[in-house]
């Protein structure tokens, strides 16, 4: 059997189609992670970025890493309520990170989780948190049904509460409305 030349210049060019292919996927998949053992250059490692409120009624009096440079690194933020109405919800945010405490994810009244001028540590995996993105007390539900914060994070707030009323309500066999 005899190879033509317009053969083989196929077989080139599909050989060559095929290694330029698997060295851009390489290249492409090697930057959206990084590799095992290797920190993400935008990932929070020894300094956290500014911390600020949203909410006027929550103050963020104190913040920092524990654990650092360990796996289990941490980020803690004591958050003090400046009103005289207990907050039973209040939200976190870092980029697109959400994350919070509510009382009222259990129950159809809510509980107090900070008291009127009282305080509360939260705390997540340093690992969540984007460098140069600030962390932001974005949402606050109070225990007289007022709330306070950024639209979107309210009612992602109200969204949350409400499917877990739901599984609540289906595992009591109905619904309590």
């Amino acid at each position: 059997m005899k190879i033509t030349g317009k053969v083989l210049k196929s077989v080139l060019a599909v050989g060559v189609i095929i290694v330029v292919s698997l060295t851009v996927l390489g290249i492409v998949s090697g930057t959206r992670s990084p590799k095992k053992g290797q920190a993400n250059e935008k990932q929070v490692t020894d300094k956290l970025p500014p911390v600020i409120s949203k909410v006027k009624g929550l103050k963020v009096i104190d913040a920092g890493i524990k654990n650092q440079g360990q796996p289990d690194a941490e980020c803690y933020l004591v958050v003090r309520n400046k009103t005289n109405v207990g907050v039973t919800a209040f939200t976190v945010s870092n980029g697109d990170l959400s994350i919070g405490k509510d009382g009222g994810l259990l129950t159809d009244n809510p509980m107090v989780i900070i008291e009127p001028h009282g305080e509360m540590t939260v705390s997540f995996p340093l690992s969540n948190l984007e460098k140069d993105v600030p962390v932001v007390i974005t949402g606050v539900f109070y225990k007289d049904s007022s709330e306070e914060g950024v639209p979107d994070v309210i009612k992602m707030m109200h969204e949350y509460r409400a499917k877990e009323k739901e599984k609540r309500d289906a595992k009591k066999g109905g619904s309590n409305q």
